[in-house]
């Protein structure tokens, strides 16, 4: 099992994984747990695995946003479709090295203005179908990288209410199916200045559904 790289268990019906579940392929690069009936790990589940690059935990019963008791190596997290309410702060203090993570189809109604801090190097972040209505300013302070942000399928009635700082690096913002009210010249001076803002729907990855 040492020399194992890929590992999938998804569409299972594991709801429990013990704390020494993956002491021994320490070398994995990617890990899928998804599609199964998770709702807790222990923080130090995943303290051997410093070779993973993606963990998919996508589609099972989380609440909250996993505990990780030690620095990890990741660069991909999926924590999509399941049913976690809040971005508390430092959710991701351990994770500093990801690049793309997705919250898509939860039921977040609130970030916590750190919520994302650490994450300078993140490219990508999906937020799309949860209950956002509004983000607290400064909730994008860390974010050195990101080009790709969606928040689809939320309740925002504004572009104010986003908090979008117009010297994010952003390329794309998804705002399809927001209850948006209106919109005028001042509704675009604080987004970023090079994105593209896409209030009609597209093909794009959040057409995911739960």
């Amino acid at each position: 099992m040492s020399h194992l790289r890929h590992l999938s268990l998804a569409k299972n019906r594991i709801n429990t994984v013990e704390s020494v579940a993956f002491s021994s392929p320490i070398n994995l690069t990617y890990l899928n747990l998804s599609k199964n009936n998770i709702n807790f790990l222990y923080p130090e589940t995943f303290a051997k695995l410093q070779s993973l690059e993606t963990l998919d935990l996508s589609s099972n019963q989380f609440q909250k946003i996993i505990d990780i008791s030690s620095e990890m190596n990741i660069t991909v997290l999926s924590l999509s479709c399941n049913k976690i309410q809040e971005v508390p702060q430092d959710a991701f203090k351990h994770m500093s090295k990801l690049r793309e993570l997705s919250l898509h189809g939860n039921q977040i109604e609130d970030v916590h203005v750190n919520g994302f801090a650490y994450l300078q190097h993140l490219v990508k972040l999906d937020l799309s179908k949860n209950k956002l209505s509004s983000l607290p300013e400064g909730w994008t302070n860390a974010f050195n990288s990101l080009q790709l942000l969606d928040l689809s399928e939320n309740q925002f009635t504004s572009l104010e209410s986003l908090s979008l700082s117009n010297t994010l690096p952003l390329v794309e913002v998804y705002l399809v199916m927001n209850p948006l009210k209106y919109l005028d010249a001042g509704s675009f001076s604080h987004l970023p200045q090079n994105a593209t803002v896409n209030l009609v729907h597209e093909s794009h990855e959040s057409a995911m559904r739960c």
